[in-house]
């Protein structure tokens, strides 16, 4: 239920549903009812809310432990041929446990 991951969002953040509702330009009303679950926000509060926080929409909805992908991308295409080499070793060799 979006309800559930939207407010475990605002908890990690530490943010209150006014600053959140504020920073959204949506009322502290509105962005209640969306965490207890009475209504669901549209795609586009959800992609605000996503930037509001600098999470990935996967992140946002559940559907990824990864709170920010890009940033996880940037970071390995960041790094030189040899550290790329060894972070993908890492990776195979953790995927195979």
């Amino acid at each position: 239920m979006i309800g559930d991951q939207l407010k475990k969002v605002r908890v990690e953040k530490h943010i209150t549903q006014r600053k959140l509702s504020a920073g959204i330009g949506v009322s502290a009303q509105t962005y209640n009812r969306w965490e207890k679950g009475y209504n669901e926000p549209d795609i586009k509060s959800i992609i605000k809310i996503a930037k509001f926080y600098d999470v990935s929409l996967d992140y946002l909805l559940g559907n990824s432990d990864l709170k920010n992908a890009s940033k996880l991308l940037g970071a390995f295409q960041s790094l030189d041929s040899s550290d790329k080499e060894f972070v993908n070793n890492l990776i195979k060799r953790l995927s195979k446990k």
